[in-house]
This record gives C-alpha cells, structure tokens and sequence, in this order.
C-alpha cells in the first residue's frame, strides 16, 4: 500500500507515540516490582518516597543532591534571601531519615560506610 507523505508522518509519530508509552509502561511495571518488596507497606512506601523525592534539590555548594525538610524561606530567618527559588531548610533528624530512605532503592549511589559503621564488619554471635 503506498502512503502520502502526510500518511507516513502520521505513522511515524504514531510509532513514536508507541516507543514512548512502552517505555512509560516498563518504568511503571519496574518501579512497582522494586516497591513489592515492601508488602502491605508497598503503598505507604511510595507515598513518602515521592513526598521526599518531591523536595530533593541538586546543589554543587553542598556537594551534590540533597532532601530538605522544606524549600524556600517559610519563616524568614535569612534576611538576606532575595528569592525564595533557592532557599531551603535543613534538620538533622529529618535529613538523616530521608537520606536513609532514599539510600535503600539506590545503594549503587549511597556514600560507602567508615569501616567502623560497615556492617560486614560487625561481629555476630
């Protein structure tokens, strides 16, 4: 069957639309495989990671990515903050708990342990 030009650009944005959505669909059915691991929790798991992952900024001044507590100048403790684009709020508490989180789906990209925190290192009884 010959096609008209318009015909053949329709298919191939067509195939193209298809790629893509198959594409969208492995991520899918591969993040929903990584968080069946959390059984009943699967749900909670994924509602907190993308409230976290909503916050993560990536600042080369703080040595790359890191999760805040919030982003922005809420209570205005630096007067200084002429934009609200970049200002962002660290706890340690939170901080750490996030870290960890995100740590257990990406430890190929977690900082490795001092040896006195490395767990293989441990004596079990």
């Amino acid at each position: 069957m010959v096609h008209t030009e318009e015909q053949e650009r329709v298919l191939n944005e067509l195939d193209e639309w298809k790629k893509e959505k198959c594409k969208e669909l492995a991520k899918k059915m591969a993040e929903e495989e990584r968080i069946s691991v959390y059984g009943d929790l699967k749900e909670t798991k994924s509602a907190v990671q993308s409230a976290v992952m909503w916050q993560v900024i990536s600042n080369p001044l703080e040595q790359g990515p890191l999760a805040p507590v919030i982003r922005g100048n809420p209570w205005g403790l630096d007067a200084r903050l002429v934009n609200d684009d970049w200002g962002y709020v660290i706890f340690d508490w939170d901080n750490h708990f996030g870290a960890y989180m995100l740590s257990l789906d990406a430890k190929e990209q977690t900082l490795p342990l001092p040896p006195t925190l490395n767990p293989d290192r441990i004596h079990k009884p």
